[in-house]
């Protein structure tokens, strides 16, 4: 009746769909292949979408059903314009990253540049999780790949966000073109001023470093992110496996630590419905909520449902310009502490 909505069989629709999908096909391309019956099934697929589409943003109605839903409106092949805009406001931290990874899914039925535009202009409020998706898919069709290129390349997207798997795909890409744009934009990978000031702190690697004197050092300047030995909390990567590496690695890693920072490791802002303010890296995040974990340890387990906004800065949370606090040969005893003998062999 008017104003109800059918009990459409979302779960078999979507099984339907995704077999369709495999042929490269919609629902609306069943339509056009049948002209005696387009006019009807046309309809139909209408109003499967407009009920589809209010679903989706009924938070009461069960997850699953709420997913089917979001998967459908690519699946079927109709008001695709309209399917994007209702898509795009459901990539927002407010929503379970179930419902945002199937808006994902659902966009990526089309490609093209449009979806592109939609995935990057929420890139700065997605998870870890919710990055690496929208990644693969700007990655899985040469379209949106052409416009991520065009980002990095006006300055808009960061070359320090795609991992080394991914930078390995854009610099292998199957298309000529794409190919060697790909190389010549990663080659100016990590920030200029960054890497001049490592530049200019390279006559550290000449100093004797004492790793007793840069135990205190670490315990003031790194302790509040990073964990070794019995100091410090884990917030930022295990140091561990700087063991043994050499002075020039970890003067890189220390003075231009943001040029190819893991996701998990950003760090991201987010304001409450209360007005507060938290900063942290995202530790966990489930369909209710997220969890950052700031400087020293502590961890602040924020609701969807109060969240006014959550956004990556692109950066990760050790502050830059630690130098402007030591001096070379602090610097130098600091290394010694992070790359020396463990334990005991630190005290002798």
């Amino acid at each position: 009746t008017s104003g109800s909505d059918p009990g459409w069989p979302f779960g078999t629709l979507e099984v339907f769909g995704q077999a369709l999908q495999s042929q490269n096909l919609t629902f609306a391309d069943l339509a056009r292949d049948d002209p005696a019956h387009a006019a009807r099934l046309r309809q139909v697929l209408e109003d499967m979408f407009a009920h589809a589409a209010r679903l989706t943003f009924r938070p009461g109605q069960p997850l699953g059903q709420r997913v089917q839903a979001v998967r459908l409106l690519g699946m079927l092949g109709v008001q695709q314009e309209r399917a994007r805009e209702v898509l795009g406001k459901l990539l927002v931290p407010q929503e379970p990253v179930e419902i945002q990874s199937a808006a994902v899914d659902a966009l990526m039925c089309w490609g093209g540049a449009e979806v592109a535009t939609v995935l990057l202009a929420n890139w700065a409020s997605f998870s870890p999780t919710m990055r690496a998706k929208a990644l693969d898919a700007l990655l899985s069709r040469s379209e949106s790949t052409r416009t991520l290129l065009d980002r990095i390349a006006g300055g808009m997207f960061a070359v320090s966000e795609l991992n080394a798997s991914q930078r390995n795909q854009l610099t292998n890409h199957p298309d000529p073109q794409l190919r060697r744009r790909s190389v010549q934009l990663l080659a100016s990978l990590g920030d200029t001023d960054r890497q001049q000031t490592v530049q200019r702190w390279q006559a550290t690697a000449a100093l004797d470093g004492s790793s007793k004197r840069g135990r205190p050092l670490f315990s003031k300047h790194c302790a509040g992110c990073h964990r070794l030995d019995d100091l410090g909390h884990d917030v930022g990567p295990n140091l561990a496996a700087l063991r043994d590496k050499s002075t020039a690695r970890l003067l890189e890693a220390i003075l231009n630590h943001s040029r190819a920072v893991e996701a998990r490791y950003l760090n991201y802002v987010a304001v409450t419905s209360e007005g507060r303010i938290f900063t942290g890296v995202l530790v966990q995040e489930t369909t209710a909520g997220v969890t950052l974990r700031s400087q020293n340890g502590q961890e602040h387990v924020l609701r969807r449902a109060n969240l006014e906004e959550l956004r990556a800065t692109g950066k990760s949370m050790m502050p830059e310009g630690l130098e402007q606090s030591m001096t070379p040969q602090e610097m130098a005893d600091v290394i010694a502490y992070v790359a020396g003998p463990r334990g005991d062999e630190r005290s002798r």
